[in-house]
């Protein structure tokens, strides 16, 4: 007898997901610490929420681990610090296929946020308005950054870098950002620890 498959069992918990499927305009902060759950509710929601996601993340590593791309691949981004409304963030027009993609999207998800730094935070969103000529933060796109801030830090260079940013911002962390004064803020933290129960 044949049977069909299944697909692998969900793993977070279903109040987990719905909280994000029901997150509002804004951004959406999913915490925990370490071993909480926190990539597998991600992949879950993303392929389960039915919204069009798209998964970014600081580094390659970061990125391949949750399925997606880096922040500086997707929005054309060069390497270094970005002074806010630098020209050099890119406004995809509107033939652009990337113009296309990133107006599809429901969700914009940025995995292991504590090493974003506010420049670059700040660069996503210019780089939002500019594609979509909105007035809105991240050009009215639904948030939800996922990381532990107790975590990784941003990493920032010394000398002229570090200057620099301190010249623009009182923390490298993102929520020092400028766009982060505007950006309406929910939190859900996840308590429980999955990484060290069982014998596996």
């Amino acid at each position: 007898m044949d049977i069909a498959p299944t697909g692998p069992p969900m793993l977070s918990r279903p109040e987990d997901r719905a909280a994000l499927a029901e997150a509002g305009p804004g951004c959406l902060f999913l915490t925990g610490k370490a071993g909480t759950g926190k990539s597998t509710l991600l992949r879950e929601f993303a392929a389960s929420s039915g919204l069009q996601c798209a998964i970014l993340a600081p580094t390659g590593l970061a990125a391949i681990q949750v399925g997606g791309q880096t922040i500086h691949s997707f929005f054309r981004l060069k390497p270094g610090p970005l002074p806010p409304g630098s020209d050099e963030i890119a406004g995809f027009r509107p033939y652009h296929p990337r113009h296309r993609l990133i107006r599809a999207i429901d969700v914009l998800v940025i995995d292991e946020i504590s090493m974003v730094r506010a420049d670059l935070f700040d660069a996503i969103d210019t780089a939002l308005r500019r594609t979509l000529r909105s007035d809105l933060p991240f050009a009215g796109k639904r948030l939800i950054v996922v990381g532990d801030l107790l975590q990784l830090e941003p990493v920032v260079s010394r000398g002229a870098e570090s200057e620099m940013l301190g010249d623009l911002y009182p923390s490298p962390f993102f929520f020092d950002s400028h766009v982060f004064r505007d950006t309406n803020l929910s939190v859900l933290e996840l308590t429980e620890v999955h990484r060290q129960a069982g014998d596996e």
